[in-house]
């Protein structure tokens, strides 16, 4: 949302659907000290591939996790599931 690169885990609860590996940041493995810390290295060191990760992470928030993509997701949502217990 904020432009801003992502480094994340794989913790199994959808951390890599919102940060994509080499779109929008990196990803390192669970308990990888050294590929975090690779990880920031490298976002420090290069400029424009952190650029270009927080461009494409703040495009992909728009896209798919804005409130004005979310909001009918979710109204769409609560109304399937109303008719459903009907």
């Amino acid at each position: 949302m904020l432009g801003k690169p992502l480094i994340c885990t794989e913790l199994g609860t959808g951390t890599t659907y919102i940060n994509q590996h080499n779109e929008t940041g990196l990803v390192v493995n669970p308990d990888d000290a050294m590929g975090l810390r690779a990880a920031m290295e490298q976002l420090l060191v290069d400029r424009q591939l952190a650029e270009r990760f927080g461009e494409q992470a703040s495009e992909r928030f728009e896209r798919l996790f804005s409130a004005r993509v979310m909001g009918p997701r979710l109204a769409r949502l609560y109304q399937d599931l109303v008719r459903e217990r009907s």
